[in-house]
C-alpha cells in the first residue's frame, strides 16, 4: 500500500467520525461523550480500516496496532490506567468565570479575577474529566490519534527525527505519543494538569515554560485558544 493510499484511508476514517452522533443513534447513544460506550458494527469497520493501513509496515504498523489496542483495551496502557483510577475521586475545582461582553466581537475573553484564577480554571477542565470519566474515553483517544497522525506526518520532510519537539498544553499526552510513534522520541509535553502519573506530560504553565531559549526545534499546541494572553505564548 502506497503512502498516498494510506493517507486516503486515514483521511476517510477521520471524516467518518464527523457525524458520529447520528451514526450512534441506532445504538441508543444520545450524548457527546460516553465512557461506557460498547463497540458495535461501525467501530469494527473503523478498526478494520486502521488495520488495513498497517500493510504499509514500519511506523504505520506500530501506530495502527496501538490505535486498535486503544480502541479495544485502553487500560493496557499505564497512563490510561492511572487516569481511570482517578474516576470518582474528588478533584480540586475552580469556578468557571463568565465571558466578557456580548460575544459579538472576533475574540471573546473570560473575566478572570487573576492569573491564578486562570490557571485554576484551566486545571479544572481535565480534573472534571478525571472525576467523571477517568480521563478521556477511548473513542476520544482514537479520534485524536488519527487527527494528530494526519497533521504531524506532513512535517516529516522538514524535521529530523532527533528534533526536540514541545507539545504545549498537551493534557493527557496523546499528541506526544503520536510524535513518538512517528519516530520523534525527543517530543515532550507540558500541561497545567497532566493527570496522575503521566509519563508523557510534565506539569507546567504553557504560557511560561520552564525551558531556556532556543531549547526546542519545534513547538506544537492544540490549545492556543486557552492562552491567557496570546502575547505570552
Amino acid at each position: 500500500m502506497s503512502s498516498k493510499a494510506i493517507g486516503r484511508v486515514l483521511a476517510c476514517f477521520a471524516r467518518s467520525r464527523l457525524d458520529l452522533n447520528k451514526r450512534l443513534a441506532p445504538f441508543g447513544f444520545r450524548g457527546r461523550f460516553s465512557h461506557d460506550l460498547k463497540f458495535g458494527a461501525w467501530q469494527r469497520v473503523d478498526i478494520l480500516r486502521i488495520v488495513a493501513c498497517a500493510i504499509g509496515g514500519g511506523q504505520m504498523l506500530k501506530f495502527a496496532v496501538k490505535t486498535v489496542v486503544y480502541a479495544l483495551l485502553p487500560t493496557a496502557f499505564a497512563r490510561v490506567r492511572a487516569a481511570r483510577a482517578a474516576k470518582a475521586v474528588l478533584q480540586p475545582r475552580v469556578p468557571r468565570p463568565e465571558w466578557e461582553g456580548s460575544g459579538t466581537g472576533e475574540v471573546r475573553r473570560r473575566l478572570y479575577e487573576s492569573y491564578d484564577h486562570y490557571l485554576g480554571h484551566q486545571a479544572t477542565k481535565y480534573a472534571v474529566m478525571l472525576e467523571k470519566r477517568g480521563g478521556h474515553e477511548r473513542r476520544t483517544i482514537v479520534v485524536y490519534r488519527i487527527k494528530f497522525w494526519l497533521r504531524f506526518r506532513r512535517v516529516i520532510p522538514l524535521l529530523p527525527k532527533d528534533s526536540k519537539i514541545i507539545c504545549a498544553g498537551a493534557r493527557d499526552g496523546t499528541e506526544v505519543e503520536v510524535w513518538h510513534d512517528l519516530g520523534y522520541k525527543n517530543a515532550v509535553g507540558f500541561d497545567i494538569n497532566p493527570g496522575p502519573n503521566n509519563p508523557l506530560v510534565s506539569k507546567a504553565d504553557f504560557n511560561h515554560l520552564p525551558l531556556a531559549d532556543e531549547t526546542a526545534d519545534a513547538i506544537y499546541s492544540n490549545c492556543v485558544d486557552h492562552a491567557f494572553e496570546l502575547d505570552l505564548m
